[in-house]
């Protein structure tokens, strides 16, 4: 949740378009997310969340996790300034509001999206196990971008949001509509 200056939603979006078309020539997928994609009348910041191209090792020695996000990195330095970066996680200061970039992987993106897109409350309620107030059935853990069995660790596909919500056993919530 941001603490910064809020901006009119048209404004955000825009920004947010601007964004979209300096990284995804660097990105198998970009979506906007945050309080932008929920339509809210003003946004602290403006979230993306972006599945970075990723370098093949011809050696086979496993993929650089470095590597990604240096082309995103790169570019939006060049029109933003660079506040700090995260092991998934890039954030700028632009001129209306603070910007920040999620970086995923195909096999998290329907968790990472679904919770990247909020608000804070609404994210927290869907991993808490529903025996505490949540949306996670209790044999079911997200963690780490995925969902997985608590027992086996087995880990569930979950490429779309809308899977999120089919393993979870929950009706898909617009955007618009999540809350708290």
């Amino acid at each position: 949740m941001s603490t910064g200056n809020r901006v009119m939603w048209i404004d955000a979006y825009n920004l947010a378009l601007d964004v979209l078309t300096i990284i995804n020539p660097y990105c198998d997928r970009a979506e906007i997310a945050g309080s932008v994609r929920r339509h809210k009348a003003d946004c602290g910041d403006v979230e993306i969340v972006a599945i970075p191209h990723r370098e093949i090792d011809l050696f086979l020695a496993g993929v650089d996790s470095e590597r990604p996000a240096y082309p995103v990195r790169q570019a939006l330095s060049v029109h933003f300034e660079f506040l700090k970066s995260g092991e998934h996680m890039l954030q700028y200061a632009t001129p209306l509001c603070n910007l920040e970039i999620y970086l995923t992987t195909p096999a998290q993106w329907g968790v990472i999206f679904t919770i990247r897109s909020g608000p804070a409350e609404f994210s927290h309620r869907l991993v808490t196990p529903r025996n505490q107030g949540g949306m996670c059935p209790s044999w079911l853990q997200i963690a780490d971008g995925r969902v997985k069995v608590r027992k086996t660790g087995v880990l569930l596909d979950t490429p779309e949001e809308t899977d999120v919500f089919k393993v979870l056993d929950k009706k898909y919530i617009e955007p618009e509509a999540r809350h708290a």
